[in-house]
């Protein structure tokens, strides 16, 4: 598993703190968040390259690839991020509701 040097967050500050805000997350180690007690938003480094791991209510969405320094790449994480937890906070309806 690929650890997350600090240097390797830098440019995501501003979208770190955003996500330490929301409700019900927690951030056990940098880069590394949780929705209540599941994983949810795993940014990963391995020598240049980075991508970020987002886990859903039913499953892992494929990799998301995050170049650093790439502004549209941090915006586009930052709208999918944003989906992907309001989707997670809203209530389970069950079959039967449809």
């Amino acid at each position: 598993m690929a650890r997350n040097p600090e240097h390797a967050l830098a440019d995501l500050g501003q979208l770190l703190g955003e996500i330490r805000n929301w409700p019900c997350i927690s951030e056990p180690r940098p880069g590394s968040f949780y929705l209540g007690q599941r994983p949810f938003c795993h940014i990963r480094v391995r020598g240049a390259r980075r991508w970020v791991d987002i886990r859903t209510r039913r499953a892992w969405l494929p990799r998301f690839d995050l170049p650093p320094n790439d502004a549209q790449s941090r915006l586009a994480l930052r709208i999918l991020l944003h989906q992907a937890y309001r989707i997670d906070r809203q209530p389970l309806r069950s079959r039967r509701e449809g």
